[in-house]
């Protein structure tokens, strides 16, 4: 078994917090390594990313989301009944039908009725001459 790279700083705290979503990146191509070991508000911490590490975190055997963010994160981040907190058959069922919107006939489909909102409200505020004349207000161009 190879031994996981360590990051050399007493702590990485404020790197993580200047870097954000970059500071994974950002260290793996610094030790060469999909995972590496830190230090965050000074606990040690392990970084992993890439395929194998998204097999691992998906492994409902090892992780579980239920409870497992803070109430505050879920009401305000995740939402109490997010994907994020559900486990095993339920996590799997509400994923596959987020990730199914993702396909790209999915995707044409979405934007294919989102075209057509556009033409039918575009077409209502040209018709509304308060609408008219705020657009007109606010791109007249100054003198």
């Amino acid at each position: 078994m190879r031994t996981i790279p360590k990051d050399k700083n007493i702590d990485s705290s404020l790197t993580l917090l200047r870097d954000g979503y970059e500071f994974i990146q950002k260290k793996r191509q610094k030790l060469w390594s999909d995972i590496f070991r830190t230090r965050l508000m000074l606990k040690e911490t392990i970084c992993m990313s890439g395929k194998e590490a998204a097999e691992v975190f998906y492994d409902t055997e090892k992780f579980q989301r239920k409870d497992a963010a803070p109430k505050r994160v879920q009401k305000t981040l995740f939402l109490q009944k997010g994907v994020q907190t559900l486990n095993n058959s339920a996590y799997r069922q509400r994923n596959e039908m987020s990730m199914s919107l993702m396909k790209p006939d999915s995707l044409r489909g979405f934007l294919k009725i989102q075209k057509s909102y556009w033409e039918t409200y575009i077409g209502k505020w040209e018709k509304d001459e308060e609408q008219k004349c705020l657009c007109r207000s606010g791109f007249r161009q100054k003198k």
